[in-house]
């Protein structure tokens, strides 16, 4: 009697090729009788935001009070399509940008002395 490598017994001989015959016999007699039936589905041509947008939100509302303990999780944000023109958005982006006041020239900064 042959064993395999955990254990179990491998058989092998007559017996074990008949009733693998046996199987796929039935096997190929199931997939002759049983009719096919094609169900076709039409899928709606819509964006994908579209379709996800309401599950962003029920997720959304749903994990609102969680508290994040990844920290590569912290920082992810849901963008959406704003709903601003897009001169609108550069104004806004100017007036945040000009109350950072990063940009302003300091006196002192490249002047030479002697």
């Amino acid at each position: 009697m042959k064993t395999s490598l955990n254990g179990g017994v491998t058989m092998s001989g007559i017996g074990v090729k008949e009733v693998q015959e046996r199987i796929q016999a039935e096997f190929e007699k199931a997939r002759r009788t049983v009719p096919v039936t094609v169900r076709t589905q039409t899928i709606q041509e819509r964006p994908l935001a579209a379709v996800a947008a309401p599950v962003l939100r029920a997720a959304e509302n749903r994990f609102k009070g969680t508290t994040v303990r990844h920290a590569h999780l912290r920082d992810a944000h849901l963008i959406v399509v704003p709903k601003e023109s897009a001169a609108e958005l550069f104004t806004l982006c100017e007036r945040a940008v000009s109350k950072l006041n990063i940009f302003s020239p300091r006196d002192d900064r490249h002047e030479v002395s002697e």
